[in-house]
């Protein structure tokens, strides 16, 4: 029993730099702090928070129709919900396209994406979250900390994304 407890502490110690190895690898910044709860509509109209999916690992893309690096990264986001959806990870996109809500419910439905689509045509969400450009996702554990930032387009279905959020959704447990 103790032998057991020790391996597994020296898996844990031994895994701790290879986490922020792979972190890097996919040039993220960390950061922590609260993530700011908000409501914004869904392409149905519904009112949806970021507060409604704590106890999931989140991952907020701000993003835009008109964003070819948005539209490239964007199916790579859906493997990626595909296959850690049922674990606790959720995946939010945030469309900051002003009054298209009709492309951007085209681009979603020509994309077969089924992750959840915010829209924020005005950006105070955006603005709120200092979105400096697009692409933008920031990772949310699942006590809402913020833990990580990303600019610019990632390959989100590529064994480094995968590394990342199989290790958040181990060590980021939820506080009680």
């Amino acid at each position: 029993m103790v032998r057991a407890a020790l391996v597994s502490l020296l898996l844990i110690l031994l895994a701790t730099p290879l986490y922020g190895d792979v972190m890097q690898s996919m040039r993220v910044d960390a950061l922590q702090g609260p993530a700011e709860d908000f409501t914004l509509n869904d392409l149905s109209g519904q009112p949806q928070s970021l507060s409604q999916w704590r106890g999931k690992l989140v991952l907020l893309n701000f993003w835009a129709t008109w964003c070819g690096p948005c539209r490239s990264e964007m199916p790579g986001m859906e493997r990626l919900w595909q296959r850690y959806r049922d674990e606790g990870l959720v995946i939010v996109a945030v469309s900051v396209d002003e009054g298209m809500e009709r492309r951007v419910a085209k681009f979603v439905d020509i994309l077969q994406l089924s992750y959840p689509i915010l829209l924020d045509p005005e950006s105070k969400v955006s603005d709120g979250y200092q979105v400096s450009g697009l692409p933008y996702s920031l990772l949310i554990d699942r006590n809402g900390e913020l833990i990580a930032r990303v600019v610019g387009e990632r390959e989100w279905d590529s064994d480094e994304a995968f590394n990342v959020i199989e290790r958040l959704l181990v060590e980021r447990q939820v506080e009680k």
